[in-house]
């Protein structure tokens, strides 16, 4: 006989009403943050993101430049996919494509827009400066970049373009070069205007003249092209070429420069031991009475003071090496 209570469970496990709660797969595909880490990993850039564009505003320091790969830290929406993935390298350009796949299969494409915002050089009003051919010359230039990678060349009236030889940088007020080019072709006497191009490889010109090229006697300078210093001892002689070599030019000092332990720029007077006009050389020696070690590097000079100087004599990069 059924008792009264199991009769209650049989019809309450037939009649009761089984409940289930169906999750959707999820729709949502958005970029909630992108990130690229800078400044050596201490910060980083964070992009935003509009209308489907990953707008990125590069930081405005010219000392730092856009690198050619990089890798993101991305965060998109909750079981989301992004191709190419978080911390993927990628080559960082306009125009670059991501996709976000929500988990329900909807995509979303997101463009990146790359807005460089680092200052741009520029030519501040001044007179046009006069210069030898051979001569070190300085061209006012604001905001150049601090790591030299800034390239200068001049236009004379014709439009043809010259490529100085670069001398020492002064980043915050100009462009130091010496008037004559690599290649051997000299620059002719005249006014030209400036180009700066930079490493984004944007140009930037002189709205007017700013250097005069005059045709006056030639600066004599020594074209020294070492790659690995040139080591000597005290009493040693050396030779160097000599660019524009000329009788009525009289070359009255010879100055080894270097950065002595305190940091500052300072000089030994070489030997003037004689000039061959013939054959374009100077015949220098390291004074016998110099005892001390030192290395003159890539960065450093030998400047030489002529009787014809206008200002700042020729100055070039020789790696300079003295030992005991």
């Amino acid at each position: 006989m059924i008792s009264k209570t199991s009769l209650f469970l049989v019809c309450l496990l037939l009649f009761s009403c089984k409940t289930e709660t169906i999750i959707e797969p999820a729709p949502y595909a958005d970029i909630i943050s992108y990130k690229i880490p800078y400044d050596n990993g201490k910060d980083s850039i964070n992009a935003i993101i509009e209308n489907n564009n990953i707008i990125i505003n590069w930081p405005g320091m010219s000392e730092w430049p856009i690198p050619q790969k990089l890798k993101p830290k991305i965060v998109v929406s909750k079981n989301a996919k992004i191709s190419p993935a978080s911390e993927q390298e990628i080559e960082l350009k306009i125009g670059l494509k991501y996709e976000v796949k929500a988990e329900n299969g909807t995509t979303k494409s997101f463009e990146i827009k790359l807005n460089n915002t680092a200052k741009l050089p520029f030519f501040p009003e001044g007179e046009i400066r006069k210069y030898r051919r051979g001569q070190t010359a300085l061209i006012a230039v604001l905001n150049l970049a601090s790591d030299g990678s800034d390239k200068l060349t001049l236009f004379n009236e014709a439009k043809k373009e010259f490529y100085p030889i670069p001398s020492l940088k002064n980043p915050l007020s100009g462009f130091m070069f010496i008037v004559d080019q690599a290649n051997g072709q000299e620059i002719p006497p005249g006014e030209y205007t400036a180009k700066i191009t930079n490493k984004f490889s944007q140009e930037i010109y002189s709205s007017k003249p700013v250097v005069n090229i005059t045709d006056l006697t030639a600066t004599p300078y020594p074209n020294l092209d070492l790659t690995e210093p040139l080591k000597l001892k005290s009493g040693d002689e050396f030779t160097v070429p000599l660019k524009y070599a000329n009788k009525d030019v009289r070359i009255s000092a010879a100055l080894l420069t270097y950065v002595n332990n305190e940091g500052n720029r300072s000089y030994i007077m070489l030997q003037i031991l004689g000039v061959d006009y013939e054959g374009a050389k100077l015949k220098l020696g390291i004074p016998k009475s110099y005892n001390n070690e030192l290395t003159s590097t890539l960065d450093q000079t030998i400047r030489l003071i002529t009787s014809n100087g206008e200002g700042s004599n020729p100055m070039l990069k020789h790696p300079i090496q003295i030992i005991k």
